[in-house]
């Protein structure tokens, strides 16, 4: 009962951003007009900066995109959500839907910037696994401080500050990964995947004893 009420939800989140197409184009319009920008003045940038303006398109998109995540279930209709809707499975409904989405943002950056600005990686695996935990991870943190900071007025300011701290270990890690697929010889990498798999972990279970909490506030 529980599974199949957890896929009636995601299909009702992801039918109703289905609904809102026009905002997620704008999400990848956004990220070609950066792109376009770092082309205006970057031209062909090297393997260093180019990682670092790709993970600035995905932290930014993530923000956006966690600030809204909520908004429907802590605005007007909270109450309905609140008789109908387990706290935990629509936790983890959000995290997939703001995954998704950055998901295909970030791939979306990498085709977009791999045209315009040129490619550098050489491992296509492992930065598709950095983007693909990666994105995993700044879903998860901004799904759940999105959660915390939609009870206070300045919502996506506090969603900015508390995210700062959390997020260093998380991007750190990441773009150690993405950097290592550029480089040409061997390196190990394993610890940089353990530390962002324990931070998403760490989150996810902040997240199940907390968000509850905030559900019944």
């Amino acid at each position: 009962m529980q599974l199949r009420g957890f896929r009636t939800l995601l299909i009702h989140e992801f039918t109703l951003e289905f609904r809102q197409r026009f905002s997620f184009a704008a999400q990848v319009l956004y990220v070609a007009a950066v792109v376009f920008i770092f082309y205006l003045t970057f031209s062909e940038p090297d393997g260093q900066i180019w990682n670092s303006l790709f993970w600035m398109v995905m932290l930014f998109s993530g923000i956006q995109l966690g600030t809204t995540s909520f908004n429907r279930e802590f605005g007007h209709s909270h109450l309905f959500y609140f008789q109908l809707i387990d706290p935990l499975m629509l936790f983890f409904t959000k995290i997939i839907s703001v995954w998704m989405r950055l998901l295909i943002l970030g791939l979306s950056a990498w085709v977009i910037m791999s045209v315009v600005l040129g490619d550098p990686v050489v491992d296509k695996w492992l930065f598709g696994a950095s983007v693909f935990i990666g994105s995993l991870g700044l879903a998860v943190i901004f799904s759940f401080l999105s959660a915390i900071s939609m009870s206070t007025e300045n919502s996506g300011l506090l969603l900015a500050v508390l995210s700062f701290p959390v997020l260093l270990p998380v991007l750190l890690s990441v773009i150690r990964l993405s950097f290592i697929s550029m480089a040409q010889v061997s390196v190990e990498y394993f610890d940089s995947f353990a530390t962002l798999i324990a931070v998403v972990m760490l989150v996810v279970g902040m997240g199940i004893f907390l968000f509850p909490t905030l559900w019944k506030n």
